[in-house]
């Protein structure tokens, strides 16, 4: 998928489909592009944005990875911190819960933005 390739925004099913619909010249329906987006979850190669209906690009084989989001504009920008991950983790823990799965966005202003 040429769309996703150089993304640094939020990617969202809706316009990728009218991108794509575009592209090819014909419709696309959005369940398509969900089911696809789905793939690349089990790939690797996007996570959900659980703040929005949206996914973000990521290396394939990332570590643990923080999401910095723009309310603004939708950049979206991946950053790999073991530390953080495993700091949050051990406090986690501290608190004698057990957790499953933790997921970190930061929502707030890119440069181009602020």
């Amino acid at each position: 998928m040429d769309e996703l390739s150089c993304s640094n925004k939020l990617i969202k099913a809706y316009p990728l489909a009218k991108a794509i619909g575009q592209k090819r010249k014909k419709p696309v329906a959005a369940n398509s592009v969900y089911r696809i987006l789905e793939d690349l979850i089990q790939q690797s190669e996007i996570l959900p944005v659980h703040s929005s209906n949206a996914f973000v690009k990521i290396d394939q084989g990332a570590q643990p990875s923080v999401i910095l989001i723009c309310h603004k504009c939708d950049a979206a920008k991946v950053i790999q911190s073991i530390e953080v991950h495993e700091g949050l983790a051990a406090t986690v823990r501290s608190m004698d819960f057990h957790g499953h799965e933790h997921v970190l966005e930061v929502i707030g202003d890119c440069t181009d933005c602020s």
